[in-house]
């Protein structure tokens, strides 16, 4: 198993990938570090690597609100499945960019 972990003012993430004879799981977390996380609104976070781009846009976990996701408060989070292909070995880096409430942020993800 591969696992990075960055951090920026507002974000702390970290990005896993499995690697398995059934093929390559990836799982990247974002997390909020405000106080104010109820007011964050929907976030479009992009996981990349030199191989593959996951992105996802929602509301974070645990909010009180029906349609935030179940999870920790605060988080997103995004899983995908792949084949064999690619030496995932090589993967240096992840990079990560969130947007929320009319702000961008990106940062990178290290071994």
């Amino acid at each position: 198993m591969l696992t990075y972990h960055g951090e920026n003012e507002n974000w702390v993430g970290d990005f896993t990938i499995g690697i398995s004879e059934e093929g390559i799981t990836r799982l990247g977390n974002l997390k909020y570090k405000g106080e104010d996380v109820d007011s964050v609104g929907q976030v479009s976070v992009t996981f990349e690597t030199i191989f593959s781009k996951s992105s996802s846009k929602s509301l974070l976990a645990g909010l009180d609100s029906p349609d935030s996701p179940i999870g920790e408060k605060g988080t997103v989070s995004i899983k995908s499945l792949s084949g064999n292909g690619n030496p995932w070995s090589k993967v240096e880096v992840v990079k990560v960019n969130a947007e929320w409430d009319g702000k961008t942020e990106s940062f990178n993800l290290y071994k």
